[in-house]
């Protein structure tokens, strides 16, 4: 597996620039998670747990149908997968678009990617934070699993972006946020508060930043979005009684 070097992604979109990023708890977190499981199984690789366990081929399925049901690639779209880690949504994107382009500033999960078997994916090492590209860049863009990394002051700046980036009639498919509004349906007993509150008190909180269904969708619609629709996402889903999606277009 190869990536383009650090800095530049060619071909998708013209060029991109992504800048260094100042180590922070979420970066140091998942370039230690990420060489600590570098011959784990692919969900444990990114920690697509629940309860101690990586969910298994037959719970993901139904997640990566989802994902392709809302995004709706064609065969000739360019699609940005951002926090993309080791490809295991970005390998079913590829089969069902011209190009992806993937990003993830976790160099150990990007190895993971497999760019032999799908070869109109590229790689970019870099924070989703700092990602500079040209207007109308992308058909589609999938951030899953990610938007909780960044603060409510970066989001802001990253949807900006985002509408900058996707071409007229584009989609945007931000999957598996933290709600705000169910919170405690996820910290649901004494002992996983009080877990959830020392992990505050020492800067390393559990899940990362949760949002407010409604905040996102004003966001969306205040920087330029036609139509920002939350999804709660099917019961069938493993994580579906405390995240849902933010559909953009």
């Amino acid at each position: 597996m190869t990536t383009t070097s650090p800095g530049k992604a060619s071909g998708v979109g013209g060029e991109a620039t992504i800048q260094a990023s100042p180590e922070d708890y979420w970066q140091r977190y998942w370039q230690h998670q990420a060489a600590e499981s570098l011959g784990s199984a692919a969900q444990v690789q990114v920690q697509r747990t629940w309860q101690g366990r990586p969910i298994t081929d037959a719970e993901f399925r139904p997640i990566v149908d989802w994902i392709l049901d809302q995004l709706r690639p064609g065969l000739d779209d360019v699609v940005l997968d951002l926090c993309c880690g080791n490809g295991a949504i970005t390998h079913h994107l590829a089969r069902r678009s011209a190009r992806v382009l993937g990003v993830d500033f976790a160099q150990d999960l990007l190895r993971h990617v497999d760019r032999e078997g799908h070869p109109n994916i590229e790689l970019q090492q870099g924070d989703i934070r700092r990602c500079e590209f040209p207007a109308d860049s992308f058909d589609r863009i999938l951030l899953y699993a990610g938007l909780q990394y960044l603060t409510q002051g970066e989001t802001v700046l990253l949807m900006r972006r985002l509408r900058d980036w996707l071409r007229p009639g584009g989609r945007v498919l931000i999957g598996d946020v933290p709600d705000a509004d169910r919170m405690w349906d996820f910290f649901d007993s004494v002992s996983r508060r009080a877990a959830h509150f020392e992990q505050l008190v020492a800067g390393e909180p559990i899940i990362g930043t949760w949002f407010a269904p409604q905040w996102l969708a004003h966001l969306a619609r205040d920087s330029g979005f036609a139509t920002a629709e939350v999804l709660l996402q099917p019961k069938t889903l493993p994580y579906a009684h405390f995240r849902f999606e933010l559909l953009l277009s």
